[in-house]
């Protein structure tokens, strides 16, 4: 077998320009994102002829095509991963040594997209109608990947791309732009897939980890008038001590539930993360899940929030992680127990109150395995450097608990 390869593919306002632009080629990186950005790409050109300086100067606004070639990688042959359509944003020229850089975004072909503020009131939609409507104003297609939500009315005084994105963080969807497409999508429905691949500690070439756990709500708390009665309403989502108070237009007490739901697990979504460098491997794209081993208690199903694609003397995957974790005011699997007691590993975002409604059905039986487990509960917070666990509000992931009087409950 002949040795791996990676080389790029580019297409120039119409034109193959790949044989070209890779004799010039120093390095290349492409970024995928989630929701919340759009792609885009790098290209640093050796300029040494000042090509780049004469016939070749770009243009703000010239399009490119772009995709990565892969030769051997992981079987004999080619596979090609496609990065999508940019517009040309950014250009810059420095020397010595003599280098162009070209930097591009995933954005549709009509600007106003992004740059264009618009005052306009929709009444009694849905969020696909209303990205159906920007999407055709932006010339590009929608993929829209989720339920149906309801807007009653709502009021857009911004450019279309910051507009529809808001909207759907709002109501948890996820939003990005792909190859001369919008795509909205159910970030929980997104969370319950299969991961795409397994990553062992040994496969990284390096890696991070960083938790939050002191920003971890347990329950979010909305407050908002109802437009028929004009009464102030107030909602709460989840149980605990930890709420965010949140404080929007909602249509109705559904409506204001979805929002809560929406607001407290974007807040919570990221209080984990990891950060690895690997091997390219074109199976793994932004929304994507991916399972890692050989890290211990690190161990675990991540979201993959972005990816940035290097090639320069190889080719390598930065992927930046998110843990995926039960959803606060979402369904979750009923855990049951053997005999009158149960053991219960901890997982980022539990808390007593939440275990205490798992296996009791109430959460006011937290304090029974708080009495139970404090000394494991007040040790763990020492080791944490906590002056205590504040009666069990602390918890750490990997802690096993007893769970007492299962069958009596």
């Amino acid at each position: 077998m002949q040795g791996r390869k990676a080389s790029v593919i580019i297409t120039y306002n119409g034109k193959n320009a790949s044989t070209k632009l890779n004799e010039y080629l120093q390095s290349f990186t492409y970024t995928d994102v989630a929701s919340g950005e759009s792609d885009s790409i790098d290209i640093v050109l050796s300029n040494i002829d000042k090509k780049w300086l004469g016939s070749w100067f770009p243009a703000k606004g010239d399009k490119l095509t772009v995709s990565t070639k892969l030769t051997n990688w992981s079987k004999t042959g080619d596979k090609k991963f496609k990065c999508g359509d940019f517009t040309l944003d950014e250009f810059s020229l420095s020397g010595r040594p003599l280098e162009a850089n070209i930097g591009a975004l995933a954005l549709p072909v009509k600007e106003s997209f992004k740059t264009t503020d618009r005052n306009k009131t929709y009444k009694k939609v849905t969020i696909e109608e209303i990205a159906k409507e920007i999407a055709k104003r932006a010339n590009v297609k929608l993929v829209y990947d989720a339920a149906r939500i309801d807007i009653e009315t709502i009021e857009q005084s911004e450019n279309d791309c910051d507009f529809l994105f808001d909207l759907c963080e709002k109501y948890g969807l996820g939003m990005k732009v792909y190859s001369s497409k919008i795509i909205i999508f159910d970030e929980a429905a997104y969370e319950k897939k299969r991961s795409v691949v397994t990553i062992d500690e040994s496969d990284m070439k390096s890696w991070s980890y960083d938790t939050t756990t002191n920003k971890t709500y347990t329950a979010a708390k909305i407050s908002y008038t109802n437009p028929k009665t004009k009464k102030d309403v107030s909602i709460t989502v989840g149980e605990g001590k930890h709420v965010l108070k949140i404080s929007e237009k909602a249509d109705s007490k559904a409506d204001a539930e979805k929002i809560a739901k929406a607001k407290i697990n974007n807040a919570n979504k990221k209080m984990t993360t990891m950060r690895i460098v690997i091997m390219a491997n074109p199976k793994i794209v932004a929304t994507s899940n991916v399972t890692i081993t050989g890290l211990g208690k690190l161990n675990g199903k991540y979201a993959v929030d972005k990816v940035v694609h290097s090639i320069g003397s190889g080719y390598t995957m930065t992927l930046t992680l998110r843990l995926i974790q039960n959803r606060i005011g979402e369904k979750t699997n009923k855990v049951y127990a053997s005999g009158k007691n149960a053991n219960y590993i901890v997982k980022q975002g539990d808390t007593l109150w939440a275990i205490s409604k798992t296996f009791y059905g109430a959460s006011t039986k937290w304090k029974n395995i708080y009495d139970a487990n404090k000394e494991v509960i007040e040790n763990a917070a020492k080791k944490h450097g906590k002056a205590n666990s504040s009666n069990g509000n602390w918890l750490w992931p990997g802690m096993e608990l007893v769970i007492p009087n299962v069958e009596e409950s």
